[in-house]
């Protein structure tokens, strides 16, 4: 999940977001099973799928998280613009977050 895969369209007044780009989509079958290997765009995959760790829907919940976060602040969470995937990947795994503070807004 990723703003490049949201649809935005209006139907009846009402603005509605549609997911698209289901390329790296499976259908899991049981939550234990889950995934394994490497899939999904560098800024928004999960640590578990980084570590190529086994894993399930929740690495959609990340990506969905850093979304949210992209929209709110205009950036995703761990930076790694500019540099390789290796330290985009270090980034997300040890990185500490960290919010904007609100009071930046105000001025």
């Amino acid at each position: 999940i990723k703003p490049e895969n949201l649809l935005v369209s209006k139907a009846d007044g009402d603005m509605l977001v549609k997911l698209a780009d289901f390329g790296d989509a499976m259908l899991v079958t049981s939550p234990c099973r889950g995934a394994h290997g490497e899939c999904g765009t560098h800024e928004y995959r999960a640590p578990e799928v980084i570590s190529g760790m086994e894993h399930g829907s929740a690495v959609d919940i990340w990506a969905l998280g850093v979304l949210m976060f992209e929209m709110m602040n205009g950036y995703t969470p761990f930076s790694w613009q500019g540099r390789g995937v290796r330290d985009a990947h270090r980034n997300t795994l040890l990185q500490e977050l960290v919010f904007p503070d609100d009071d930046e807004d105000e001025d």
